[in-house]
């Protein structure tokens, strides 16, 4: 009788608790299309995770950090392949502000550059900004990553980390810079033909 109880009490904690033990970390990226943009173009920026096979997400809520003086943000896209829904559950249907989405049970992501998403932005004055992130803080999302493993075993937050990125922002060229620059070529042509002869 007693071992029994003991071996209900370990299949129990098996099945309940062994989810909450994380295998490693996952390790979000940013990878821009470009590092260098110009005042005014616009941009954008893959958001990747490595995910461990034995730590694997069914669903991500973070929040982006940036400098707003000198970019715009845009949009956030989703994969919905694999992160279909952003919104809070039940019938309210409004999405969740920041970089949200989750899978259907029992969706589950992990791999190497796995794509969380797309972010997009607009360039607004000259400069570096650094990209981060931080976990988001709407109820339904604050675990930052996450792994709904049954109906039974709650959201299991996972341990995050992120790899940050910089983005320069240079100036769009003056006018009078132009005019510079085509004058002294004008004057090299000149200065060319005229030893030429």
């Amino acid at each position: 009788m007693k071992r029994a109880v003991f071996l209900s009490f370990i299949a129990f904690f098996i099945m309940v608790m062994a989810p909450t033990i994380s295998g490693g970390t996952i390790v979000v990226k940013f990878d821009p299309s470009t590092t260098n943009v110009t005042v005014g173009s616009s941009f954008e920026v893959d958001l990747l995770a490595d995910i461990p096979e034995d730590d694997s997400i069914s669903g991500f809520g973070l929040d982006l950090i940036y400098d707003d003086a000198l970019l715009s943000f845009d949009d956030f896209e989703r994969n919905i392949s694999l992160f279909p829904r952003n919104e809070h559950g039940g019938l309210d249907t409004v999405p969740i502000e920041g970089l949200v989405g989750w899978g259907q049970f029992p969706s589950i992501a992990s791999g190497q550059d796995v794509l969380l998403g797309t972010i997009y932005f607009t360039c607004l004055g000259a400069g570096v900004s650094s990209l981060g992130l931080v976990k988001n803080d709407d109820p339904w999302v604050e675990y930052g990553f996450w792994n709904i493993t049954g109906f039974v075993t709650p959201n299991v937050g996972r341990e995050w980390t992120y790899e940050a990125a910089e983005i320069v922002q240079a100036p769009v060229p003056e006018p009078a810079t132009m005019l510079l620059l085509a004058s002294g070529l004008a004057g090299l042509a000149a200065f060319r033909r005229r030893f030429k002869r």
